[in-house]
């Protein structure tokens, strides 16, 4: 494909980290704005709703931010690949149920023996200040869900199948991308293990089909079923929401997560078995340059794929 330069060139690394501060320190200071004008000078009340904006508006200043950068090294079409299947494969949509399976047994693996050691830091990690489902607020709720089953997916999916993995693809190869990308995803998740898991199932998902609509379609489902059994099973036995997981609660419960690990961590095993990366596997952007380039091939000659120049 001639015309097209390896994309990422720009932004750079420190780039992307200034915009992604200054999105921060913008989606805060309209979380206040916002808040306090929908809640009054109520201080418990403004945090409280608060964190439901934080993430949406952040997501939308930081696009904005790197836009311009991005339009000048980069073309939408061959991050987002193909169009999504039809009809959509039930196949990939059911991977979230033993994806979530997986994702619970970690937790309990990995903070049931740390409680005993680091209390106050499984307390700190299990404490999120963001609500599945708020029990006073309508809106609330609302907010939550779009942005747990909506905005959520489409802009880490975006940002860590679409473009990191692309850019390091490029930079490295496709083994390490996954790798780094996942490991990056569960970082900043709070169940590391799972998440990084989820992540690589993704990246696994998003070169099968060269589409980022099937991770996308995946991760919304994958959030839609914990909005729905963690907020809306906590509202039908009226939990207090209030209340943070505490360590004897999790340590009483150690049997979910090891019943979890018994059942999900043998389909787990089999998925990355079959799924281990090959050096010819292909990010969309690599997969269909190539395709155009060798349309235009003359003569038989091989060509030559991008990031193997």
């Amino acid at each position: 494909m001639q015309g097209y330069s390896t994309p990422f060139s720009l932004p750079r690394a420190h780039t992307l980290l200034g915009r992604a501060g200054l999105a921060l320190i913008g989606s805060v200071a309209l979380c206040d704005i916002i808040t306090i004008k929908i809640c009054g000078s109520n201080a418990n009340r403004v945090m409280s709703q608060g964190v439901h904006f934080i993430y949406p508006i952040f997501c939308v200043l930081f696009l904005l931010l790197i836009a311009p950068a991005l339009s000048r090294s980069w073309c939408p079409a061959l991050i987002i690949g193909l169009p999504p299947p039809r009809p959509f494969p039930v196949r990939y949509v059911l991977l979230a149920l033993p994806m979530l399976g997986f994702a619970i047994a970690s937790v309990f693996v990995v903070y049931v023996p740390l409680s005993y050691i680091a209390p106050r830091f499984v307390e700190w990690r299990l404490s999120d200040p963001v609500r599945l489902i708020s029990g006073t607020s309508a809106v609330a709720n609302v907010l939550s869900f779009l942005c747990i089953v909506f905005v959520g997916p489409v802009f880490e999916e975006f940002v860590f199948r679409g473009l990191l993995l692309t850019r390091w693809t490029i930079k490295w190869n496709v083994r390490r991308a996954i790798f780094l990308s996942s490991v990056l995803f569960g970082l900043l998740h709070t169940d590391v293990v799972g998440a990084f898991f989820f992540g690589y199932a993704l990246c696994v998902l998003y070169i099968e089909t060269q589409s980022l609509f099937v991770p996308i379609g995946v991760h919304a489902t994958y959030n839609g079923i914990l909005w729905i059994v963690a907020g809306g099973g906590m509202l039908i036995a009226d939990f207090d929401l209030q209340t943070e997981t505490t360590i004897s609660e999790l340590q009483s419960i150690w049997w979910v997560g090891l019943s979890a690990a018994i059942i999900f961590t043998p389909w787990a095993v089999a998925f990355v078995k079959n799924n281990i990366p090959k050096a010819s596997w292909r990010v969309p952007y690599l997969a269909l340059q190539e395709d155009d380039m060798a349309e235009e091939v003359q003569g038989g000659q091989p060509a030559v794929a991008l990031g193997q120049v």
